[in-house]
């Protein structure tokens, strides 16, 4: 299916950039080329490892394979207080608002189905490495 027909550049999506970069792919190589070199990730921005937002299944699952790849993480963030200061992992779980004590160019991985708004969020906060967690998994 032609997605540019359906939605021309008109119409595509401002501050939704996961989106647009689904519109504009042709093909699914097209579209993990782009979201690769859309995001910039490379295996050195992990070396002073990473912050995650979202304790949820996706969270964990994140942390595991984090581990497993010798990936530290700091920090999970989640805007749900049912889950702060507990622990996923072994890693303690803080309120969202915490973020902010980290320095802006440390990889925060979205460990979320509800990117945009939190992207977006992240961004007006300085944060500049900002990884929905669906572009790893083509990485």
């Amino acid at each position: 299916m032609n997605t540019k027909n359906l939605y021309p550049k008109s119409k595509q999506f401002p501050n939704h950039n996961w989106l647009n970069i689904l519109l504009e792919a042709e093909s699914a190589e097209q579209l993990i080329s782009k979201a690769l070199s859309r995001f910039s990730i490379q295996k050195k921005m992990f070396i002073d490892g990473v912050v995650i937002v979202g304790a949820s299944h996706h969270g964990e699952k994140l942390v595991k394979e984090m581990v497993h790849c010798d990936i530290q993480v700091h920090k999970i963030f989640d805007e749900d207080p049912n889950k702060h200061n507990t622990r996923l992992c072994e890693i303690e779980i803080q309120s969202l608002e915490n973020i902010k004590k980290y320095r802006q160019d440390i990889p925060v991985i979205l460990a979320t189905h509800r990117l945009s708004g939190l992207q977006k969020k992240l961004q007006d906060l300085g944060f500049s490495n900002i990884i929905p967690f669906p572009i790893l998994s083509l990485w």
